[in-house]
């Protein structure tokens, strides 16, 4: 959506928690196993991996690609910024707002203080850019692609609910999967803009309707 215009990044954007496009399905499949490989170089044993995602549905959707025969385990705070209907969950955690420092004291109550654990989570950019790699660096990261990846290792200090990383590992998606995508089939793109047209409708209308109880009242 954002290579064609403003209009329709905008329209994409009203859709509730949308999946993934044809193109992403592919892209996440197809690197599956060469991101499997490559963990296991950095010293991951799949076989006890925890694969987690955030509660929206492209998330879910990737992690589910990306580690198929894996249950996906659907973690709070993971979520990305921005309150609008694509970063709106369907159901399950989508209450909890996205926060590194919540998702740690997450995982200090629920992992076993006396085991090592190794997760493969799929989160969102914004998020991952700002919150985590701020978060441990010190400082924002410029830029995230879809499939870029890191690695944080360190131990859990379940006293205080901190992580106390030793070292971070970037493992950058360097794959080229091109094909073609269901969203630049013109159906499509009406789609979008008929719903965003249809809910914007509806907010002025409702806006109209409080601005005269106000007037009235």
């Amino acid at each position: 959506m954002r290579a064609l215009n403003a209009e329709l990044e905008d329209a994409s954007q009203q859709l509730r928690d949308p999946g993934l496009t044809m193109i992403g399905q592919q892209m996440a499949e197809l690197y599956g196993p060469t991101l499997k490989a490559r963990l296991a170089a950095a010293g991951f044993d799949m076989g006890r991996t925890v694969v987690g995602a955030s509660a929206l549905r492209r998330a879910k959707e990737t992690a589910t690609l990306l580690f198929p025969g894996h249950v996906v385990q659907v973690m709070p705070h993971l979520t990305e910024h921005g309150a609008i209907p694509e970063n709106t969950p369907r159901a399950g955690l989508g209450g909890r707002n996205p926060s590194w420092a919540a998702f740690i004291e997450y995982l200090c109550e629920t992992v076993p203080g006396d085991q090592d654990c190794q997760l493969a989570v799929v989160g969102h950019g914004g998020f991952l850019r700002s919150e985590v790699w701020g978060a441990l660096t010190g400082r924002p990261k410029p830029r995230m692609g879809n499939l870029d990846a890191f690695i944080i290792e360190g131990d859990l200090d379940t006293a205080t609910g901190r992580l106390l990383h030793r070292r971070i590992t970037e493992i950058p998606y360097t794959e080229r999967i091109a094909g073609p995508d269901r969203c630049a089939v013109a159906e499509d793109h009406a789609h979008v803009v008929r719903h965003t047209r249809k809910i914007s409708a509806s907010s002025k209308m409702k806006r109209r309707s409080t601005h005269r109880r106000r007037v009235s009242a």
